[in-house]
């Protein structure tokens, strides 16, 4: 037969696999409700109106999430001078499609036009906080924030949309590996160095 210490510890077994069947399911007294899935795009313009072959080409990029054989996110770059629509048409496209991207839509401004620009180790912090990462448990460097933020990310839909990105390399730690997330990027510079990128040169309609 068991000892007693054998048996504390199948006891203590039996009740951590308990509790363990009792989180994955969500229930139990005292358990939190499931987080909510992070949507931090700004509203849609109500009235927006023309860019429909622009519309189509970004929906249809974003669409290629679900193609079968698909191993990384597909990228858009939307560039063009200040006060031709970036941003409201990234906007205005995540909300179309974001049925597509359940587990998350993001929205960072990276700030390029600032004095300031935001560095990536400050918006890898942000989007590791709005997916539900403990603030006290980040890493200060950005190798460590980027391998954290890949873990979180690489089997998750999420729409990420990288808004005034100063250029490649402000972007590349920013990138979800898992081929089911996309990412739209708006810049004033084409990002032509950006590997696997699709690019839409916007001007003034």
């Amino acid at each position: 037969g068991f000892g007693p210490s054998e048996r504390e510890a199948a006891a203590s077994q039996t009740r951590q696999r308990s509790a363990d069947r009792t989180a994955a399911a969500g229930g139990g007294p005292g358990t939190r409700p499931p987080r909510p899935a992070p949507s931090h795009l700004p509203p849609d313009i109500a009235d927006f109106v023309g860019r429909a072959d622009q519309i189509d080409w970004a929906v249809s990029l974003l669409g290629r999430v679900d193609e079968p054989g698909r191993t990384a996110p597909p990228i858009g770059v939307i560039s063009g001078r200040s006060g031709t629509g970036k941003t409201a048409l990234a906007v205005h496209v995540g909300h179309r499609t974001a049925e597509l991207f359940p587990d998350g839509r993001l929205f960072v401004d990276l700030r390029a036009a600032d004095t300031a620009p935001l560095q990536p180790a400050d918006a890898l912090a942000r989007l590791l906080r709005a997916m539900g990462a403990e603030p006290q448990t980040l890493p200060s460097s950005v190798e460590e924030l980027t391998g954290l933020y890949r873990t979180y990310t690489g089997h998750r839909r999420v729409l990420l949309i990288l808004d005034n990105a100063a250029g490649e390399a402000h972007v590349r730690p920013l990138l979800p590996p898992g081929p089911g997330s996309a990412v739209l990027v708006t810049s004033r510079r084409r990002l032509v160095a950006l590997e696997g990128a699709a690019h839409l040169d916007l001007t003034v309609p």
